[in-house]
């Protein structure tokens, strides 16, 4: 379950960093 939720989280929070440092 870790395993499944852990890529899209990753994905999420990289994505929502470069959001919000631009």
């Amino acid at each position: 379950m870790t395993e499944y939720i852990s890529i899209p989280a990753v994905t999420a929070a990289y994505g929502f960093a470069l959001t919000a440092s631009h």
